[in-house]
């Protein structure tokens, strides 16, 4: 008869250490080699062709997929880079020495009116039955 090893659950959570992932002997569990699919494997290739076909060309003359921007922050995150946040406050000489949290709320709100003033351009642009937003635009709503 073969010998059953205990089953380990790994958690959902990856804030859960190592070491409460180890087999009740207290040796390490060595990775199962699971081979691939073909099939998988030949849908993977035809997504990637698909993506490659709808993008741009890239350098290589190879076609691309478009990068999508994720426009959801975390907590204590922000999309700007905060040297450069720093550098534009330290530019203006009339403004005194600015703390860092300071800083962080300043990228935090530049980065909301930047979504907000795009989506009122998206809305402008939509309204007038067009698919790309214009200069004009951006100055009509500023202006």
């Amino acid at each position: 008869m073969a010998e059953t090893s205990p089953v380990v659950l790994v958690p959902d959570s990856p804030d859960v250490p190592l070491a409460d992932l180890e087999e009740e002997d207290g040796a390490q569990s060595e990775p199962i080699d699971v081979p691939d699919d073909p099939q998988e494997e030949a849908e993977e290739e035809t997504q990637e062709a698909g993506i490659r076909s709808e993008g741009e060309l890239n350098k290589e003359g190879t076609k691309r997929g478009k990068a999508v921007f994720d426009v959801t922050r975390r907590p204590g995150k922000t999309h700007l880079p905060i040297a450069r946040v720093q550098k534009v406050l330290k530019a203006d000489r009339e403004l005194p020495t600015v703390a860092r949290e300071a800083v962080f709320v300043i990228a935090a709100a530049t980065e909301e009116f930047t979504i907000r003033l795009a989506a009122a351009v998206e809305r402008m642009v939509q309204r007038e039955n067009r698919m790309t937003a214009q200069y004009k635009d951006v100055c009509k709503l500023l202006c």
